[in-house]
């Protein structure tokens, strides 16, 4: 697949947005990024709002066995190994200049606290990466043409990706 031609577009800019737009801009996609709101990582700011809980101290098994879905239809565990938490600790301190700290509820956090810079110093580091983002474009639904090219169409608005 040739990626110099590809355009990916992400709707929604939460954790697994920003997560997946730095995995595929960092792989030389061209990405693009809306969201319904008017600003940026509004679920970590938010979730910053009493201490940033990145992560817990569960291993990938214990993790799965606590989460309720039809395993039959779906390997939860597959999808968990890309970025599991030394995976996610190490994009935070090594991409994102953090340090985090294992607190006594068994959870990861950021040292410093504050999810305003840390969503600032993430959303930089895509810029950096040529991702574009879009807000308050609330997505009504899409369309593939003949050619099997998607358009999505946000309210009031219409954009090719």
């Amino acid at each position: 697949m040739n990626q110099d031609n590809k355009k990916i577009a992400i709707v929604g800019n939460g954790p697994a947005g920003l997560m997946a737009a730095y995995e595929l801009s960092s792989k030389g996609y061209s990405v693009d990024v809306f969201d319904k709101n008017p600003g940026f990582g509004r679920k970590l700011l938010i979730a910053g709002s009493s201490g940033l809980n990145i992560a817990n101290i569960d291993e990938l098994e214990d993790f799965c066995q606590k989460i309720h879905y039809d395993e039959t239809s779906v390997n939860l565990k597959s999808h968990f190994e890309i970025y599991f938490t030394s995976q996610w600790l190490d994009f935070i301190k090594l991409k994102l200049k953090f340090k985090t700290f294992l607190g006594t509820s068994d959870r990861y956090f950021i040292e410093d606290m504050h999810s305003a810079k840390f969503v600032q110093y993430w959303i930089e580091l895509l810029v950096q990466n040529g991702v574009k983002f879009f807000k308050n474009k609330l997505l009504v639904d899409f369309e593939q043409d003949l050619n099997g090219k998607i358009k999505l169409i946000f309210e009031q608005e219409t954009t090719d990706s």
